[in-house]
């Protein structure tokens, strides 16, 4: 049973439907009546979709109705500079490494999408729709999962998806926590015509505010996504036409001649959010349920996408096999495959400390202030006098990593991308996942001036929650402010945490020992092996097999680490994944994937104290 109409609900559903074994029932539950797509008001968003997107969508026969409505991308250009700037540099493209029938990405307007979906599952005859409908409680046991419409009626299943959103009511009645924060921006999206054609080009434009992205739609069209900081983005939405063009002018610039709103403006508040697992007992999260990005990077949708391809393959293989699809065993398959693609374990700090400014290819600029404290008031002089002074700092990113590997063309054959798709999977959770990790957590425990606090003995059950005292004390000594903290701990403290404190939750079925938060402060475990002070990047050349490894002199085992996230800047400059099929693989009969990550992570010099490290004994 899949709860949730949207885009990632619905193409699951369409997905075991069309490619699971004969006789697999799907029910969709769905909150909108059947056939709202056909009616209320247009909506403003267009959508990227990536060249597995595309692939998935192609599978299900959906491709050939969306392809006469899409625009490829042909080229791609990033530029960054103030917004009054007369030119604007143009320092990162790519054209030549784009095919030019577009393949590697299209834009697809949302209501075309939506209706094409609507149309293919209303012709699915193993696809039951029941709508407008919602689920309001359900219970599990051993052979399956029963729940509770808000109609009264009861609906039993071997397995509950929850498809329904950023704000699942599935995922609270599940007990599953978030980590999430609301950005100090507002996204702003609408769709302008324009005087000259834009060749399929999508542009991105870096502004102290917030990127600016001119994506290509069909004919002399462009769909704009625009982060504005808040306030400044409400006053934008509330001026009236003129008003909101001109300023959406002074962003696009005359490169495509006079332009025209060519569609509604809508905006809306910008989030980041990770559940803290995907599955719980006969329950599967996909989509905005499970994860909720930052449109920056336009992934969204594609990562809602690649949920559904994990959980399709593992319910369709679990299905064959005649095993029980909604068991644990499966259910922790799926979670293994996508968690490492929604989130980092120290991703939960990104975005969320002051505007960057992008100043060159490798040079990431960010705003510090300074402010002096009180004098003494004078009645004959008045006020004593001072300045809050703002600087632009610069720093340089230090961390280009990439890989480059395939499969045979005939391994894959019979899958429909499923092994290869796999195979790009373990990377990113076992190579990509734990180097990002290890780099961002050993520059913050080496950062001069933080807290560092060797262990004089090795930590234990009786001592652990004293070491976390202490550090929390630090951080409240200076000043730091508690609200937003995490605590990350490697997988032995965070057991040593779970048998200081003597509590047990769930049912007769279930017993869960877990300690989520700690003192209002979110606990994070990192696994040993990527918690380190110091490591080394291998070049990954032919002599060693790259990743990382935990420096001889330097590298000692972090116990934990208590930070409080502004006090960090993670930047990632450039994520390129590259997928080619055998066809367009030059060099031999396989398919072949690039990845790229060009980033890096900092500790603001003024905000050091934000950060407590507890380093294992030698």
């Amino acid at each position: 049973m899949i709860v949730g109409g949207g885009f990632v609900g619905r193409t699951l559903g369409l997905a075991l439907a069309k490619l699971a074994p004969k006789g697999f029932r799907v029910a969709l539950v769905d909150a909108e009546p059947a056939r709202a797509e056909e009616s209320g008001a247009e909506d403003a968003r267009a959508l990227a979709l990536s060249a597995a997107t595309r692939n998935l969508l192609a599978v299900l026969d959906l491709w050939p109705v969306l392809a006469p409505k899409a625009q490829a991308i042909e080229a791609i250009e990033i530029t960054d500079s103030d917004l009054n700037a007369a030119l604007r540099p143009h320092f990162l493209g790519f054209d030549d490494e784009l095919k030019s029938d577009g393949a590697s990405a299209f834009m697809v307007e949302h209501g075309d999408l939506k209706r094409a979906l609507a149309a293919a599952v209303a012709q699915e005859p193993a696809i039951a729709i029941i709508a407008p409908e919602t689920v309001t409680d359900f219970k599990t046991d051993a052979f399956g999962v029963e729940a509770r419409l808000g109609s009264g009626k009861t609906i039993e299943a071997r397995l509950l998806v929850a498809a329904d959103g950023k704000r699942s009511a599935l995922r609270e009645r599940a007990g599953i926590k978030c980590v999430g924060w609301s950005y100090p921006q507002l996204g702003i999206v609408t769709t302008v015509a324009h005087a000259r054609p834009h060749r399929g080009k999508a542009v991105q434009h870096f502004l102290p505010s917030g990127p600016f992205a001119m994506l290509p739609l069909t004919g002399n069209r462009s769909s704009i996504v625009w982060t504005e900081e808040k306030g400044r983005g409400e006053t934008i939405m509330a001026a009236d036409e003129a008003g909101f063009l001109d300023e959406l002018t002074k962003r696009f610039g005359l490169r495509l001649g006079e332009i025209a709103l060519a569609g509604p403006r809508q905006s809306f508040p910008l989030d980041m959010q990770v559940a803290r697992s995907f599955v719980a007992d006969r329950l599967a999260l996909v989509g905005d349920a499970a994860h909720v990005v930052h449109p920056l990077a336009g992934q969204g949708l594609n990562i809602g996408m690649r949920d559904v391809a994990a959980l399709a393959e593992t319910i369709i293989d679990a299905t064959r096999l005649g095993l029980d699809i909604g068991a644990a065993a499966q259910l922790e398959r799926y979670e293994r495959w996508r968690r490492f693609d929604s989130a980092f374990s120290a991703a939960v700090m990104d975005g969320l400390t002051k505007p960057v400014d992008f100043a060159g290819a490798n040079v990431v600029k960010v705003f510090k202030t300074s402010i002096i404290g009180m004098g003494t008031y004078s009645r004959s002089a008045g006020y004593p006098k001072g300045d809050i002074t703002g600087t632009w700092e610069a720093l340089t990113l230090a961390a280009s990593r990439g890989r480059e590997f395939s499969i045979d063309r005939m391994d894959d054959e019979e899958s429909l991308g499923m092994a290869f798709g796999t195979l790009a999977g373990e990377f990113m959770r076992t190579q990509v996942a734990p180097e990002v990790d290890a780099y961002r957590f050993s520059k913050y425990a080496s950062w001069s001036g933080i807290t560092e606090v060797g262990s004089p003995a090795t930590l234990s059950s009786a001592t652990v929650l004293a070491a976390i005292d202490v550090a929390k004390l630090s951080l409240d000594e200076a000043e730091v402010p508690a609200e937003g903290r995490l605590l990350f701990v490697s997988s032995t403290v965070n057991s040593f945490i779970q048998a200081a404190i003597t509590r047990m939750l769930g049912n007769e079925n279930t017993v869960d020992r877990r300690v989520q938060t700690l003192d209002g402060i979110t606990i994070i475990p990192v696994p040993q092996t990527r918690f380190y002070k110091g490591i080394t990047l291998d070049a990954g050349a032919a002599t060693d097999a790259g990743g990382f490894t935990k420096t001889t002199s330097t590298g000692r085992d972090i116990n934990f680490l208590l930070v409080y996230p502004p006090a960090v800047l993670q930047v990632s400059k450039h994520a390129n994944l590259k997928i080619f099929d055998p066809e367009e693989n030059q060099d031999m009969d396989a398919w072949k994937i690039q990845y790229r990550l060009y980033h890096d992570a900092f500790v603001y010099d003024n905000k050091v104290a934000g950060i407590y490290s507890h380093i294992k004994a030698s």
